[in-house]
């Protein structure tokens, strides 16, 4: 019979969590997997807790959880337990590995006395975070839109309900610049696909030199998410192009080519 255990991270788990399972597959994700390493490091401190499922002596999957008030993702509170991402390897699903590992956040939660757990899930035919593993976990929906869901698992009835940010709840407005591109750039430390798109758009502005204006906003710094109440967007002169799948440069650099033709 199978073994699984649930640990807390260790210098060995760091890389295979880093690059969000995605080992040896590329060097711009062993990058990636580099600069959010150092990024976990800086905010253990902070509160940060990762936990690693182990299946027989192989990782198989993780979960993050942290402080709302430090959590630069998806909402904004206080007094919660954040749960950002837990994910487990398609082929080691179904065997109650995401359950360990949430109960792991659980008594994690508990122990230090929050009011309660707070996550998004999703209604959407994909695997991340579906919202129907969490309710039946315990989870309750407290705000919900088209397809996302904010859910929490209430310790008290006095728990204050966080606020949600992202897509339609964005506090954003372009400022344009005369001569200009001007790329603004929003994106998520904690997030593999986000880091990995914010890296391919500053490479795209640094071939433009002085004509492409980058403003880049990490959304765990300087209060940018409760400013903007935004964690991964990219706008190109105001408008917004598809983020998710991390974007590609060539995408990127057709839209800021549009733009320069508008100034010629």
């Amino acid at each position: 019979m199978a073994e699984i255990t649930i640990k807390d991270i260790s210098p060995a788990d760091e890389y295979y969590v880093g690059c969000c399972t995605h080992i040896n597959e590329s060097e711009e994700m062993d990058r990636s997997s580099k600069r959010r390493i150092n990024w976990f490091h800086t905010m253990y401190d902070k509160g940060l807790k990762i936990k690693v499922a182990i299946l027989d002596n192989k990782q198989v999957g993780f979960a993050y959880s942290m402080p709302i008030e430090t959590c630069p993702c998806m909402f904004i509170g206080e007094k919660l337990l954040a749960i950002p991402c837990l994910f487990v390897e398609f082929k080691f699903q179904k065997l109650g590995i995401g359950k360990m590992l949430l109960n792991s956040i659980i008594e994690e939660a508990d122990r230090n006395k929050y009011d309660g757990i707070v996550t998004d899930g999703f209604y959407v035919d994909w695997w991340y975070m579906p919202a129907p593993f969490f309710l039946k976990h315990g989870f309750e929906i407290v705000q919900q839109h088209e397809s996302r869901a904010t859910l929490i698992l209430k310790f008290r009835d006095s728990v204050k309900i966080p606020e949600l940010a992202g897509d339609s709840f964005v506090k954003y407005t372009f400022k344009p610049i005369e001569d200009k591109v001007v790329v603004d750039l929003f994106w998520n430390p904690f997030c593999f696909t986000s880091d990995l798109e914010a890296e391919r758009v500053r490479e795209v502005v640094a071939e433009y030199g002085g004509k492409v204006i980058l403003n880049d906003y990490n959304a765990a710094e300087n209060n940018n998410m409760r400013t903007f109440k935004s964690f991964r967007a990219i706008y190109i002169n105001g408008v917004p192009i598809k983020v998710g799948e991390e974007t590609s440069k060539k995408t990127v650099r057709n839209r800021i080519n549009e733009e320069l033709l508008k100034l010629t």
